[in-house]
Formats: C-alpha cells, sequence, structure tokens
C-alpha cells in the first residue's frame, strides 16, 4: 500500500465540481447500492449534485439513496474523454514501471496482437459513501474476480455537508472489516481520512470463495 498519492495530483481536476461542470449533461445510469435497482434517465449532474449533499440525492420513498455511478466514464477510452485527469493520474501512478501501459515491466502491453489483452484502463468508480449503521452491510462494489493485476488510487473523498461527526462510525466500520492495525492506527492516531473499505483476496483463495458462495446459493433464502 502506497499513501499520499492525492498530494501530488492537481486536486481540481478530481473535485465532484469539476466533473459537473465538464459531463454534467450526459446521460447515465446510477445504481441504488443498497437494492442493486438501475436507476436510467439520470445524469453525471444528478450524481455529483448529492455527492457532498445528501438532501440533495436523489430519493426512494423519500429516503436519499447511495448511488454510484455505473460505467461510467464509458466503454470510449479514459484518455480520450479526459486527457488532462489520464496525464495528471499517469505522472503520478506508484510503481509506473508495471502500472503504466507503456511500463516497462507491465506485460499485458507486451502480449503478441493475436492474444486478446486485459483492459489496461485507467478505470472509474464514483460511489458515494454509506451514510447509516445499517448501510455497513452494504457495498458499492459486488465481489468479482480481475483477470490482471490492478492499482487503486484514491483520488478524493467527500463528506457530505451537514453531517455530523461520523468517526465513531467508521472505526467500527474497519474494525468490523479487520482491518490491519496501521490502518486503524493511521485512522486515530494521523487522523487520515477513509474513503473506502476494500476486502481483497488472495489469488490462491478463489476455489475456496466459489466453494462458499455455491453453498451460500443452495440455502432456501441464502443468508
Amino acid at each position: 500500500m502506497v499513501s499520499g498519492v492525492h498530494h501530488k495530483l492537481n486536486t481540481e481536476l478530481w473535485k465532484p465540481e469539476s466533473f459537473r461542470k465538464e459531463f454534467g449533461s450526459q446521460e447515465v445510469d446510477l445504481v441504488n447500492c443498497r437494492t442493486n435497482e438501475i436507476i436510467t434517465g439520470a445524469t453525471v449532474g444528478d450524481f455529483w449534485d448529492g455527492f457532498e449533499d445528501v438532501p440533495n440525492r436523489l430519493k426512494n420513498d423519500k429516503e436519499p439513496m447511495v448511488l454510484k455511478l455505473k460505467d461510467w466514464p464509458p466503454g470510449e477510452d479514459f484518455r480520450d474523454m479526459m486527457p488532462s485527469r489520464f496525464d495528471d493520474l499517469m505522472a503520478n501512478i506508484p510503481l509506473p514501471e508495471y502500472t503504466r501501459r507503456d511500463g516497462k515491466l507491465n506485460l499485458a502491453s507486451r502480449l503478441p496482437n493475436y492474444f486478446v489483452r486485459p483492459d489496461l484502463g485507467p478505470k472509474m468508480y464514483n460511489a458515494y459513501g454509506l451514510i447509516t449503521p445499517e448501510d455497513r452491510k452494504y457495498g458499492t462494489t459486488n465481489l468479482h474476480l480481475d483477470v490482471s493485476d490492478a492499482a487503486n488510487v484514491m483520488v478524493y473523498v467527500g463528506i457530505p455537508k451537514g453531517q455530523c461527526d461520523q468517526e465513531e462510525e467508521v472505526l467500527k466500520t474497519i474494525q468490523d472489516g479487520d482491518s490491519d492495525e496501521l490502518t486503524i492506527k493511521r485512522f486515530i492516531e494521523g487522523k487520515e481520512k477513509p474513503g473506502a473499505l476494500w476486502h481483497i483476496y488472495a489469488a490462491k483463495d478463489t476455489e475456496k470463495i466459489r466453494e462458499f458462495l455455491k453453498k451460500v446459493c443452495s440455502l432456501p433464502y441464502g443468508m
């Protein structure tokens, strides 16, 4: 894990208002992370308007939804749609010899043309934070299997306006998530602002996880 990458980035490029200004009118699909329902006909602006403003979020039965942008930016190359952000990220991404498209040690970029190469990205994942204790049983990204290694960079963390102090709830979340002692210490003593909790499993455990999921699916009502 590498910390402090966000200090090197051009922060103005990664703020909600920047995305809203440039892409706010684009139509997108959103995902309600509590129900996995797909919401169509929304705009990029709808998402970013509520990113740090809970009352301004799209609602379901008068309850603000926890949303994520689905497949945005879309299929076209990130570099073509967001060249300044692409350059900013590539200039500061850790281990560039491995992680850049043109990295000397990025084996995927060296595969012959007759191979199906994995998508070398970058990709963006944009989601609201989970705002209630009940939300801790939900995630914004489902369990999945990556076909290649990846470097994940947290470029921005937003705290919704007017929300009360969430430190105790955040601490409980990362403790319940089996975070290591160093991560918890960074939060308590270093006053760092956590933006996501990832559960990453070793490749060797893939078959165990697959067998567990099969058992869950065989239960009358799942888990």
